[in-house]
């Protein structure tokens, strides 16, 4: 491949987190790459620390998290991405609080942690993942965490939105269990509102309030006929049947959107017993936005799936539905990805159905707020909150989870708690005159360890994805036990040698170099290229700076000439991890070398941590 000149990017602290694809794409930022790798060594506990210091839900996430990690996988570009989701699954069922035997916390080596005793009283409304999420870090910290929950049981969407099929209760029962082990206290039956509002808990003595409330309330669409009986809100039939209410069904059941809201309520439809259970939706299969493993497991226990084709109106007799009447969609997204569906005219036709269950977005319920507080509510029906900190307009009032992102992931969720833990920490920290109780490791911004000339494992790249077992889906569908059986240790090992180990890196030493092109000439997928400094311009201005440095060094300040100075270019998408190139070097030049990135806030608050196993005591360098 030849170019003019070409475009690059000299490498930096940003260089290579992004080079770390599965974890940079996680929003704690998970060490994906190392957990996975030691599914493959066996060093399960390991393992389970990666996954667990960032998160106090990692159990949850093994089993229901939308796993980011996995669309960004750089094994993706080359065929399917690892399966990081079940294998965090399989580590915390070894490993973690449902395990036989768990592990010892991983706590005393997570720079979360402090043994300090503030006094302060924090308050959380809602114990969803975030909530639960902000509670773990505050109580850790020293502060007195106390959670306010409306329902009957903790958990939020995790107990009152995830079917029982896809996750178990009794896991999240003993997360929760293990986070109010550090010293947190959760009333449920305790809603917040007229008779219990926010103003009162800043009476009580509540220096900040959390608010965690979700988005647990379902919509319809503004067509004729849903006011029939027959016709349900998605998440509030989800929820109906989590709760073990009586929900009936007819016999042919239509469920209305594409996202994983509809394809849990079809889910939880065909196994109350109806003949049919049919998806509408107006995108594309590829265009949907349900996870491919809820489409594929709703398929394999019979549900039929229709694209292309939007509600126009339901259809009824008595009062109660018959059918439905769809209409062709052209479109369902404008040139500029925007939602701006358009329907053919004359392409009306009906599907029978006594069951119409809408799965066409949430809402939240603000019955929390008396109006008296001064919390700012948007167009998009969230609260409006500083995106770095989660602060509403009222002093000391942060939002956390879907109420103040919109829906969105769990680990987002999760996140957002951290986010306002910290800003927390910050606010009371200033009240109290002292620092903040948040302990950063002082490392280098980043080091590295030399690994040596790694081997990956034989015919890594000929290992196919495979998903974790599931019970067989005619049994599935005849109750509410788990589907998903997960990996045994054969195939976790397997699965984890998939890695390409983006987390080790070829190092290059310049002056070692003899130019023999050796390494160009071994690397399989080509990805390694020698040119000469005047054909590489920098991408930005950062790498511009640097490319001039070299040019003074070694060519003391005089404009670049060609055939002076080359420069080794590498493309990292291309990149499998083999190790040839270090093994051809004849003068030690290439080095294998693993990075660990510790990424902090101006203030020193840790955004995320790239960990070392507690059991390594080399010095960064």
């Amino acid at each position: 491949m030849t170019a003019d000149r070409y475009l690059v990017e000299v490498a930096g602290m940003e260089y290579w987190m992004r080079n770390v694809p599965c974890q940079y794409a996680c929003p704690v930022r998970t060490d994906a790459a190392r957990y996975v790798q030691t599914c493959a060594t066996g060093d399960y506990e390991f393992g389970y620390f990666l996954a667990r210091a960032p998160n106090s839900q990692a159990g949850v996430c093994g089993r229901v998290c939308g796993c980011p990690c996995e669309t960004d996988c750089r094994r993706g570009k080359i065929d399917e991405p690892i399966t990081i989701r079940a294998l965090k699954g399989f580590l915390t069922s070894r490993c973690g609080v449902e395990a036989p035997q768990p592990s010892p916390s991983c706590d005393s080596f997570n720079p979360r942690v402090s043994s300090c005793n503030t006094g302060q009283k924090v308050a959380i409304i809602g114990a969803g993942p975030g909530g639960l999420e902000a509670a773990h870090d505050l109580a850790k910290w020293g502060y007195r965490v106390t959670i306010f929950e409306r329902h009957s049981v903790p958990g939020g969407l995790l107990v009152l939105g995830v079917p029982r099929y896809r996750l178990d209760r009794e896991l999240v029962k003993l997360e929760i269990e293990a986070i109010c082990n550090w010293g947190v206290e959760i009333r449920t039956d305790t809603p917040i509102g007229p008779d219990y509002p926010i103003s009162r808990l800043e009476a009580e003595g509540f220096e900040a309030i959390i608010i965690d409330v979700g988005m647990m309330d379902g919509r319809l669409l503004p067509i004729e006929g849903v006011e029939l009986e027959g016709v349900y809100k998605g998440i509030d039939f989800v929820r109906d049947v989590i709760l073990g209410k009586k929900v009936k069904v007819g016999e042919k059941v239509i469920v209305i959107g594409g996202g994983n809201v509809a394809f849990d309520a079809c889910r939880s439809a065909i196994r109350l017993g109806p003949k049919e259970v049919r998806v509408i939706c107006l995108e594309n299969i590829e265009e949907m936005l349900a996870d491919d493993f809820e489409i594929e497991e709703g398929l394999r226990e019979g549900v039929k799936l229709i694209n292309r084709k939007g509600p126009n109106r339901v259809l009824g007799e008595n009062g109660k539905v018959v059918g439905l009447e769809t209409i062709d969609a052209s479109r369902v997204f404008d040139e500029q990805g925007r939602f701006s569906p358009e329907y053919i005219p004359g392409t009306e036709k009906v599907y029978p159905a006594d069951t119409v269950i809408f799965t066409i977005g949430q809402k939240a319920d603000f019955s929390f707020l008396t109006g008296e507080e001064g919390i700012e509510v948007t167009k998009r029906g969230i609260i409006a909150c500083d995106p770095s900190t989660l602060a509403t307009d009222r002093p000391g009032v942060f939002a956390v989870g879907d109420i103040a992102t919109g829906p969105k992931l769990i680990i987002t969720a999760q996140r957002s708690g951290q986010l306002a833990a910290m800003a927390v920490d910050a606010d009371l920290a200033k009240k109290r005159k002292a620092p903040k109780l948040i302990e950063v490791h002082r490392e280098l911004p980043y080091f590295r360890l030399n690994t040596g000339r790694i081997e990956m494992p034989r015919d890594y790249t000929r290992i196919p994805r495979r998903s974790p077992s599931s019970i067989p889906h005619w049994t599935a569908t005849e109750g509410f036990d788990l589907v998903e059986i997960g990996f045994d240790e054969e195939q976790a090992r397997q699965q984890g040698e998939r890695c390409l180990k983006c987390n080790i890196n070829t190092i290059f030493n310049g002056p070692r170099c003899i130019m023999c092109n050796g390494c160009v000439d071994v690397c399989p997928e080509e990805c390694l290229m020698m040119v000469d400094i005047t054909e590489v311009y920098g991408a930005d201005p950062d790498s511009d700076k640097v490319i001039e440095s070299w040019c003074d060094r070694y060519l003391g300040g005089r404009p670049p000439e060609p055939g002076v100075v080359s420069v080794m270019l590498k493309d990292e998408t291309a990149c499998i991890r083999c190790a040839l190139c270090a093994a051809r070097c004849p003068t030690d030049t290439i080095t294998m070398e693993d990075f660990m990135v510790e990424e902090v806030d101006d203030q020193g608050a840790i955004l995320g941590i790239y960990a070392r196993h507690p059991d390594d005591r080399r010095d960064a360098g």
